[in-house]
C-alpha cells in the first residue's frame, strides 16, 4: 500500500494524474485513492466521471481537507467513499494509513 502522490505537486503532475485516472475509468477500471491535497486529488477529480473509490482518515462526513469540500459531494454523489473510523470522527495522524513494505 502507498501513497498515490505528492501533495505539493506540480501542475503538470496534477494535471497528468487527472488525465491517467479518466484514462484508467474509461477503461472499465476503479480508481481508488485518498482525497489528500495535490495528486490525490487530482485523480479523484480525473475519475469522477468513471468509478470511483476515496480512502478517508476520518469519518465519511468530514471533508477533509476543507477545500476538497466539492469533490466530497460530488464523490458521495457518484463514487463511493470508505473510511475505517466512525461517522464524526476528524482526522488525525494516527488515522492515515501507513505505508507498509
Amino acid at each position: 500500500m502507498g501513497n498515490v502522490g505528492a501533495r505539493n505537486a506540480s501542475a503538470a503532475g496534477r494535471r497528468f494524474a487527472r488525465d491517467i485516472a479518466a484514462d484508467i475509468g474509461g477503461c472499465d477500471l476503479v480508481v481508488v485513492s485518498g482525497i489528500a491535497r495535490g495528486i490525490d486529488t487530482a485523480a479523484q477529480q480525473g475519475a469522477t466521471t468513471a468509478d470511483t473509490i476515496a480512502v478517508v482518515a476520518g469519518g465519511v462526513d468530514v471533508a477533509y481537507p476543507r477545500e476538497n469540500k466539492p469533490l466530497y459531494k460530488d464523490l458521495l454523489a457518484h463514487g463511493a467513499m470508505i473510511a475505517e473510523q466512525p461517522f464524526g470522527t476528524q482526522p488525525i495522524a494516527r488515522h492515515f494509513p501507513r505505508e507498509i513494505g
